[in-house]
């Protein structure tokens, strides 16, 4: 093999990754090169006034499409398993920040991120929130670290 072709076999492959790059990452900068999201595209961060607004409703795990996860603005949690009646959990939920804390939680709060608390009849679950949008919700159980994904059913 030439020293010719070696030369431009390795331009070409750092230009493949470089491309690679650019499609996998660079439209997840915001404003930066190519991003084609309008202002009112770009996701806001969630806040506690936000979540409490946009959290109402039912919610269906990604992982699992049986199970559903229902937020009243009554304050009252529903966790529905699909064919299991007795799984049934009905509890509270509340939103809250660093700066107004719930007083049942050990872990160290984030400012600027807002947090949920589920009371169910069996055990108090903490959730940070990752996402919240029309769509889609991603809570991240503090417990565990594990995130659930959910989409909105109505």
């Amino acid at each position: 093999m030439s020293r010719a072709t070696i030369i431009v076999g390795i331009v070409a492959a750092i230009l493949f990754a470089g491309a690679g790059y650019y499609f996998e990452y660079g439209h997840r900068w915001g404003r930066s090169v190519g991003n084609t999201k309008s202002n009112t595209e770009i996701e806001q961060k969630p806040t506690e006034t936000n979540t409490r607004t946009k959290l109402i409703g039912t919610w269906r795990s990604a992982e699992d499409s049986k199970f559903t996860r229902e937020f009243k603005a009554d304050g009252t949690s529903i966790d529905r398993y699909e064919g299991e009646k007795s799984a049934t959990q009905i509890g509270s939920w509340e939103a809250f920040t660093s700066t107004n804390p719930d007083p049942g939680i050990s872990e160290k709060l984030v400012s600027g991120i807002t947090y949920i608390k589920i009371e169910g009849q069996y055990e108090v679950l903490f959730f940070s929130v990752v996402k919240i949008n029309d769509a889609e919700l991603e809570l991240n159980y503090l417990d565990r670290g594990n995130t659930l994904r959910f989409t909105r059913v109505r």
